[in-house]
């Protein structure tokens, strides 16, 4: 009857704690006792009954035998501290908290038999039992719960270490990219603490106004669920620029998404450091301008850009700058070219983009200009640089040539484009030193057909395709030969006749001038000795000698040994130079000329008026002649001019490229003596010339 009363008040407080399902049961167990006593004996929850003055365990269900380890004698005979490790002062005050309902949760360590310690959340509660209370006990084992709260514990321990400690920056948004939270870092990187800034739009605070719009674009991604790894620029809170790496992902949870993380890495030391290695990298270290890499990239860039727009461009090359390095040295070289580089950039200034890509070449890149403003650009940096330096006590006499290519038109790729403004530029130069060219597919053909002319002369002397002809130098007092002049004929087995105006800057270039000018005087000196053992009429038979071949140190015994070889008398030969020569390499020149002279070989200065050179440099030349070029004819006041200077230097003149008999009449006047051109016959070859001088011995 006892237990019968036991279990009716024991379910009855037990179903208290629970939910209705459980008053519902205590309903049932008044219908039978049996059900109660099952519902006990049968419960999987370990239950006790606890006698609070004793400490004593009267009552133990199935499941605590089995979880503590005791048969059920053995559970009644022991007391509660047996199982819970506190003392028994501690145990006293919880089971009077029990007893005085102050608390009915616990949370204890209990010992099992086998001495495992395991965490119990246990309810108790008071019952009466025939007029005593009772202490009865329903016992959760909640081990695995503490260990996985220990873990949630260290976890949300590492992350509250990681987000504070955390050299980055780091925000806790909302799915609107309001703040929630941000570390200490964010407020080291930003400036902003979390109080100044908590529910405010994050993009409000880091972006500037013009990247708004691509920020909010890459939040919609991170909303969408995607991970978002990207280099921005952001401001801290007095409107610094910083350059972040941005790392931001959602916060899940169970499927939802309830927020946004971003981690900010202040990447702005290596930014600037990688702007530093870009300059390095795309800067000529002489000039500071950009190098070839960053003008192809550029200018690439800008075509793929570009919408039905023309881009210009410009191949700039300091003429006769090779003579400058190799005569004044690197050092004077490299001021030359940072002067250079200075006049280019002032000219262009914000208009576009200069680089230096070699030696003394510039290319610059322009765009929204008119093909007159290229051209109007251009004259203007040939006139800016047509200057006199004076360095290292040196007057230095500039001038450049430009070509110029046009985006789609010469070209669609950045290689074209600077190769067809760098065949302009040479074009430029040919036509004259300091002109400005705009490529045509014409200049094209003439790089080709320079190519060919390029290897082609190499072999032309062994295919016998190099011939001399000559023309005659007249007396016009007498209207006879004096004299003749020696002149090369490339007749290429292809193209046919090439004039000396194409193929001699060419053969210059790649020296075959020297072998071809050997084979002129050796020739030359031959046929005038054979003419002469003949009984000929003997005269001078004037030889121009190309720049190249007049500085190779072994000139003048080459020389030598061929006038000793061919027995011609020294006297019957000239050579003619030309301004550019001397006026490059003057002592050089003086001294050669002087050897030569002692040989009793004569010397011209050939195209006189067309160069530089100053009347005291010409004193200083040991020479005979001046030759008249052909382009001063009909020039009044040059021919005076000329004729002083030669009267001045006891010089003779000869007048070139005289064609009819008004301007030998002017010349005569001039009191010109001797003259050459078509009036008195064109060039022949050596057996047609031999009329010239084979009459006049008769």
């Amino acid at each position: 009857m006892v237990l019968r009363k036991f279990y009716n008040i024991l379910w009855g407080k037990f179903l208290d704690t629970k939910n209705t399902e459980y008053k519902k049961m205590q309903d049932k167990i008044k219908e039978s006792e049996e059900k109660y006593k099952s519902f006990f004996e049968k419960n999987g929850a370990a239950m006790f009954i606890i006698d609070p003055e004793s400490f004593n365990i009267v009552e133990a269900n199935n499941a605590a035998c089995i979880y503590y380890g005791y048969t059920y004698d053995q559970m009644k005979s022991i007391k509660i501290q047996d199982i819970n490790i506190l003392s028994k002062d501690e145990l006293k005050r919880y089971i009077n908290d029990a007893k005085s309902e102050k608390n009915k949760r616990f949370y204890f360590k209990h010992k099992l038999s086998s001495g495992e310690i395991k965490d119990v959340e246990v309810y108790s509660g008071i019952i009466n039992i025939n007029g005593k209370d009772y202490l009865y006990s329903i016992v959760h084992d909640i081990t695995e719960k503490i260990m996985f709260e220990q873990k949630l514990m260290i976890q949300k321990s590492y992350f509250e270490q990681l987000f504070e400690n955390s050299p980055d920056a780091i925000a806790i948004l909302t799915n609107q990219s309001k703040v929630i939270k941000v570390n200490k870092a964010f407020e080291t990187i930003f400036g902003y603490n979390l109080d100044e800034i908590k529910g405010k739009y994050i993009q409000d605070l880091l972006i500037f106004k013009e990247n708004i719009k691509e920020y909010d674009f890459l939040t919609t991604k991170v909303i969408g669920g995607n991970v978002l790894r990207q280099e921005i620029v952001t401001k801290n809170k007095y409107g610094k620029l910083i350059y972040v790496s941005l790392l931001s992902y959602p916060i899940i949870y169970n499927q939802e998404q309830l927020g946004i993380y971003c981690i900010y890495t202040d990447i702005s030391e290596r930014k600037e450091c990688e702007k530093k290695i870009e300059k390095l990298a795309y800067t000529d270290s002489l000039t500071g301008l950009y190098n070839r890499a960053y003008f192809i990239e550029k200018l690439n860039s800008e075509i793929r850009e570009t919408e039905n727009k023309k881009i210009m461009i410009m191949f700039i090359d300091i003429d006769g700058f090779k003579k400058i390095n190799d005569t004044l040295g690197h050092i004077v070289g490299d001021e030359i070219l940072r002067y250079c580089a200075n006049i280019i950039k002032k000219v262009i200034n914000i208009k576009g983009i200069v680089a230096r890509i070699g030696g003394d070449e510039f290319v610059v890149l322009l765009k929204n200009i008119t093909q007159k403003e290229l051209v109007d650009i251009s004259y203007e940096i040939t006139e800016k640089l047509k200057d006199v330096v004076i360095m290292n006590y040196q007057h230095i006499h500039l001038s450049a040539s430009i070509g110029a290519s046009i985006y789609p038109d010469d070209g669609i790729d950045a290689h074209t484009l600077i190769k067809n403004a760098d065949i302009a530029m040479y074009e430029a130069k040919k036509n004259n030193e300091g002109k400005v060219h705009i490529y045509s597919s014409q200049d094209l053909n003439k790089i080709k057909k320079e190519f060919i002319l390029c290897n082609d002369i190499r072999y032309a002397l062994d295919k016998g395709e190099i011939q001399i002809h000559f023309q005659p130098i007249v007396d016009i007092s007498n209207s006879q030969v004096v004299g003749a002049e020696a002149l090369a004929r490339w007749y290429h087995k292809e193209l046919g006749y090439i004039p000396p105006s194409e193929f001699i800057p060419i053969a210059e270039k790649n020296k075959s001038i020297i072998d071809i000018g050997n084979y002129i005087i050796k020739t030359v000196c031959k046929q005038n000795k054979i003419w002469q053992d003949m009984g000929y009429k003997k005269i001078f038979i004037s030889i121009n000698i190309s720049a190249v071949q007049l500085q190779e140190d072994n000139f003048v015994d080459n020389l030598y040994k061929i006038i000793k070889d061919t027995g011609i008398d020294p006297r019957y030969i000239e050579l003619e130079i030309t301004e550019r020569v001397y006026i490059e390499d003057i002592d050089n020149i003086i001294q050669k000329i002087k050897d030569l002279r002692d040989m009793g070989i004569k010397i011209s200065i050939d195209d006189f008026g067309t160069g530089y050179s100053s009347l005291s440099q010409l004193s200083k030349l040991d020479v005979n002649k001046l030759k008249i070029d052909k382009s001063f004819i009909d020039n009044i006041k040059m021919i005076d001019a000329i004729m002083s200077v030669a009267t001045i230097l006891n010089l003779d003149v000869i007048a070139e490229g005289v064609e009819n008999e008004v301007q030998l009449t002017f010349l005569k006047s001039k009191k010109c003596k001797i003259v050459q051109g078509y009036i008195y016959g064109k060039p022949v070859n050596s057996t047609e010339f031999e009329k010239y001088i084979k009459v006049e011995s008769t």
